[in-house]
C-alpha cells in the first residue's frame, strides 16, 4: 500500500529533483542572457527558497515561471520587485490558476495598456477558462447562476493570494457608468499585486 503512494525510490526521487534544478538553472541563464542583464548576487533567503520550490515542481510552465523568478531576482533592475511572499504564492498556484492569472493580464495589456485595475465581466472569465482546457462553465446571462466547480474554485484561489479583486465598488450605479457596464454582472479586476507576480515570473525584458 505504501508503495503505491509512493512510488519512486528515494534514490529516484533524488534524481528527479536534481534534474529539475539542473533545468531551471539552465532556463535562468538562457534568460539573462537573453536579455542582457548583467547578475548580481541574489540573497540566500531567496535563491533557497526558489530552489526548494522549484525541485518539487513537475509542470512545464510552473517550473518556467520559477526560472523567470530567480533571472529577475539577480536584475538590478527588478531584484527589489522579487518579494519572498511571491515565493510562497507561486508554490501555492496550480496550473489552471496561472493560465487563468497570465491570460487576464495579457487580455488587460491589449486592450487596457496603461489600466491593469480595469473590470474584467465575469462571463469572460468563465469563457477564458473553458477556452484554457480546465472544464465547461456555464453562466447566464443575467449573472444569477453559473457552475463553479474548479472554476469557482480557481476565482477563489486567486482572489485569497490577492492577485485578484472583485469589484463590488461597481455595484454603484454612478461608478459602474464610468465604465460603462452592466451592474447585474460580476467584475474582477488585477491587483497591483497580481500585476507585479506575474511581471517578475516572465523573464526579464532586454535592454
Amino acid at each position: 500500500m505504501i508503495k503505491s503512494i509512493v512510488l519512486p525510490s528515494t534514490e529516484v526521487f533524488g534524481k528527479r529533483m536534481a534534474n529539475r534544478v539542473n533545468r531551471f538553472f539552465d532556463k535562468t541563464g538562457t534568460m539573462i542572457i537573453a536579455a542582457g542583464v548583467n547578475p548580481q548576487p541574489v540573497s540566500d533567503k531567496i535563491i533557497v527558497d526558489i530552489v526548494r520550490g522549484v525541485s518539487l515542481e513537475d509542470n512545464e510552465d510552473l517550473h518556467t515561471m520559477w526560472a523567470a523568478l530567480l533571472a529577475n531576482a539577480a536584475s538590478p533592475e527588478n531584484a527589489g520587485k522579487v518579494k519572498p511572499g511571491f515565493i510562497a504564492t507561486l508554490r501555492q498556484l496550480s496550473p489552471d490558476e496561472v493560465s487563468l492569472l497570465k491570460r487576464i493580464y495579457d487580455h488587460l495589456l491589449e486592450t487596457h495598456e496603461d489600466d491593469f485595475s480595469f473590470p474584467i465581466p465575469l462571463s469572460w472569465l468563465g469563457r477564458t477558462y473553458a477556452e484554457l482546457g480546465f472544464g465547461e462553465v456555464i453562466y447566464q446571462p443575467d449573472g444569477a447562476s453559473i457552475e463553479l466547480s474548479e472554476f469557482g474554485r480557481c476565482l477563489d484561489s486567486l482572489e485569497a493570494s490577492q492577485l485578484i479583486r472583485r469589484r463590488f465598488d461597481l455595484l454603484n450605479v454612478e461608478f459602474s457608468a464610468i465604465y460603462n457596464l452592466p451592474i447585474t454582472e460580476p467584475q474582477y479586476s488585477l491587483t497591483h499585486r497580481g500585476h507585479q507576480f506575474v511581471l517578475v515570473c516572465q523573464p526579464p525584458l532586454k535592454k
